[in-house]
């Protein structure tokens, strides 16, 4: 490590430790988690329980009646990873089996209300890295527009349209979400029109990726990719929630299993979940079908949750058991491919094993209890599967093979990986969070016959400020 990175670890230390620091009032129940475009500036601008600053940046007024009005807001986050045995063992020349690194993000956003029928929205994306192996497009951006987009709402009516640069966060990201764990998040540049109205959502989307590159203001559209989608969310009864949705994506140039094809690919996708009350459950369904190269697409997913939370016991807490499915091509000769795609999706097993969402079975059963108000404590257990023996395991952005059966591989061995997780999660004041989470994998049968079959220790502690 040179005297530079030393330095950018030290002043990340400093950073941390004042955040955990920051304590205050009720500030941010207010402010959105995953997309800062949803906070609730209007509350955020009354709330006088923190510090002065916080509510003197929001509706921040432009006109004497205050019907125009801007607000300014960011995030920092700080990450720091470590894995032992860097996918198992197996690593390209000139690299270390185990990795530390650290990662940065700094947010900064603005938030124009001119008056009650035009918005704009704008965000400011810096992501660092230092000290990683290898370096790729998730990793690092100098300077760039996260989003920049323009929101106009007809007077009188329920429903906006927003044209421009935006993030997209659907269901619990299963399909299409920002893409929060990596370091550099995901937009789209595009349309999107929404109408809200009593019991249902929807929203219809026309939009290309946004490619990013490691300089400044140097990410572009990527319009080798298009995406278009309707998504509905309904609320039913005793807080049930009905999702159904089409996504149809026309991508050309597509990466996969080492071949560049042209594909257009239709998906159907039905989620019913209950995610208030003691129980809850959250259940997805989703087809694939249309065009890859000159192959037919035949791919599925299915996914369950069900949970149950002792909310007044002590310690509240809570049991919970995920299942997940995701289908691999079956047969390399019958004109079909098998292999399920989203659009960039929340990882299928966690953050820690770089497994993408397709040719696995996934069981995780997990518990968490509140050691104090700001304190929680989360114990997972994983057991990953190949669905397919003719198929082998994705990297997270579907773009290549990240381990294949070997030509004379006999195919039969199922077993991927299988370990353990405990996540301490905090909360120092509500506008600051992190996390550290420990985990242990050893390896099935299918990669100990396919590589060196090392056990894997990742380690990753993570702290976000808001404001």
């Amino acid at each position: 490590m040179d005297l530079n990175e030393m330095k950018h670890w030290q002043g990340a230390l400093i950073l941390i430790i004042i955040m955990m620091l920051s304590v205050t009032g009720i500030y941010s129940q207010n402010i959105n988690n995953n997309l800062r475009s949803l906070d609730n500036n209007h509350a955020l601008a009354l709330d006088t329980t923190g510090p002065k600053l916080y509510s003197n940046i929001k509706e921040v007024p432009l006109s004497r009646d205050g019907d125009m009005n801007v607000s300014f807001g960011g995030e920092i986050r700080e990450q720091v990873r470590y894995y032992n045995h860097v996918n198992y063992g197996d690593v390209d020349a000139g690299e270390g089996e185990s990795d530390m690194f650290l990662w940065q993000r700094f947010l900064v956003h603005t938030d124009w209300r001119l008056g009650s029928q035009v918005r704009f929205f704008a965000q400011l994306n810096s992501t660092t890295v230092f000290g990683k192996n290898s370096l790729s497009y998730i990793d690092k951006d100098v300077l760039g527009f996260m989003q920049a987009f323009l929101e106009i709402r007809p007077k009188s009516l329920p429903m906006s349209l927003k044209i421009g640069r935006q993030e997209v966060s659907f269901g619990i990201e299963r399909m299409w979400g920002t893409r929060d764990g990596p370091n550099t998040r995901q937009s789209f540049d595009g349309l999107r029109y929404m109408v809200n109205l009593q019991k249902t959502k929807g929203s219809l989307l026309l939009v290309f990726p946004t490619s990013f590159d490691y300089g400044a203001f140097d990410n572009r559209i990527n319009t080798n990719s298009l995406y278009y989608a309707g998504y509905w969310e309904i609320n039913l009864k005793d807080n049930r929630k009905l999702d159904l949705y089409y996504i149809g994506n026309n991508r050309k140039e597509l990466c996969l299993e080492n071949d560049t094809v042209n594909e257009i690919r239709h998906t159907m996708g039905v989620r019913l979940s209950k995610t208030s009350g003691a129980f809850y459950y959250d259940t997805e369904v989703t087809w694939q079908s249309g065009i890859h190269g000159n192959l037919g697409i035949q791919a599925m997913h299915f996914s369950a949750l069900a949970g149950y939370l002792w909310k007044d016991a002590f310690m509240s807490p809570r049991l919970q058991l995920r299942g997940r499915i995701y289908t691999g091509d079956r047969d390399s000769l019958d004109n079909r491919i098998n292999v399920f795609r989203p659009v960039i999706a929340r990882g299928p097993v966690n953050e820690m094993l770089l497994i993408g969402p397709t040719n696995i079975a996934v069981i995780n059963p997990e518990g968490e209890v509140k050691l104090t108000d700001g304190i929680g404590l989360i114990l997972r257990y994983y057991a990953v599967w190949r669905v397919s023996d003719n198929d082998g395991i994705y990297s997270p952005d579907m773009e290549y093979l990240s381990r294949a059966p070997y030509p004379d591989y006999d195919g039969k061995d199922m077993l991927v990986t299988k370990g353990i997780s405990a996540e301490l999660t905090f909360t120092s004041g509500p506008q600051c969070n992190g996390s550290f989470t420990w985990g242990y994998f050893v390896p099935g049968n299918f990669i100990e016959n396919t590589g060196l079959g090392k056990n894997v220790m990742p380690l990753i502690f993570k702290v976000t400020y808001r404001l």
